[in-house]
């Protein structure tokens, strides 16, 4: 059996507060902690609105990932541009 499952952030139908609770109510019903949230960036970007977009991105998956009570955020550097 799994103790805990990560959360990729790119995969979640949506959102919503109602659908949070909802998934982490899932996860505890079946004795899963949530154990992260990945979530996809890029912030190795030259364009620096793209680059402050995905700031605010992630921003937002860390309150996600709060409210899901996962124990991290994985946030990625990004794509060194050649």
């Amino acid at each position: 059996p799994l103790d805990c499952v990560e959360l990729t952030s790119y995969y979640f139908a949506e959102t919503t507060p109602d659908y949070l609770d909802r998934l982490k109510a899932a996860a505890a019903a079946r004795k899963l902690f949530v154990s992260g949230v990945p979530v996809r960036n890029d912030f190795c970007q030259a364009d620096p609105a793209k680059v402050r977009a995905d700031v605010e991105h992630v921003k937002s998956w860390l309150g996600h990932a709060a409210r899901l009570g996962a124990g991290c955020v994985r946030v990625f550097a990004g794509n060194v541009p050649k």
